[in-house]
């Protein structure tokens, strides 16, 4: 093992051990997974619980939490949501119903990303790895065939739309609920951050 290697794993095991509440198989998740990033990504920086990597050139952010179980990994597919031509957006959502796999192509402030979001503790290295390339396959694709990898989902299925009954004291205690769980998810730093960008014309890949 290289010093720049033991160095990484030292300090993801360091702040991951930060958390007290977290359990031991999103730990080994959490380790499993950096490393595997470092084995096989280039220009891999560890900082805390956010990993930066590019992987098969194309750039990626990777943000775990061991406390919460949740592991949040993004690229950037379009530098903005005003970008974007006539109908991409509908094409966006219905690839994430028939050809995304395990990833989807999500909004964030403006701008267009393919998001992963799982359960840490459940995601082995044989998962992650396929992953991986379904972001890059889902980064690539953007703009010709939007998807994740070979698998598709065809046909739909029919579910009549009917509106949800709730009574006045159920809306107040959702929207109690809501702000509760959104600033537990703030607090948890698992909440907004930043990752690389391609350069422009990598968008049109």
């Amino acid at each position: 093992m290289t010093l720049s290697r033991f160095l990484k794993i030292a300090l993801l095991t360091a702040a991951t051990f930060c958390y007290t509440s977290a359990n031991e198989d999103s730990i080994k998740s959490a380790i499993a997974m950096v490393d595997f990033i470092i084995d096989h990504g280039s220009e891999v920086t560890v900082k805390n619980n956010l990993v930066n990597f590019k992987y098969d050139g194309v750039s990626m952010g990777l943000k775990y939490h061991t406390r919460t179980d949740r592991v949040q990994m993004v690229t950037q597919v379009a530098a903005s949501v005003s970008d974007l031509e006539d109908g991409q957006l509908v094409r966006m959502l219905e690839a994430n119903y028939h050809t995304m796999n395990d990833v989807r192509y999500a909004v964030d402030e403006g701008k267009v990303y393919a998001a992963f979001l799982y359960p840490l503790s459940d995601l082995d290295v044989e998962y992650f790895h396929d992953v991986l390339k379904q972001v890059v396959s889902a980064k690539k694709t953007f703009g010709t065939k939007y998807s994740a990898g070979s698998w598709v989902f065809s046909g739909h299925i029919e579910a009549e739309y009917s509106e949800p009954e709730i009574e006045d004291n159920d809306a107040d205690k959702i929207i109690e609920d809501s702000e509760v769980n959104v600033q537990d998810y703030e607090d948890s730093e698992v909440y907004n951050f930043v990752q690389p960008v391609d350069e422009a014309e990598d968008f049109k890949d």
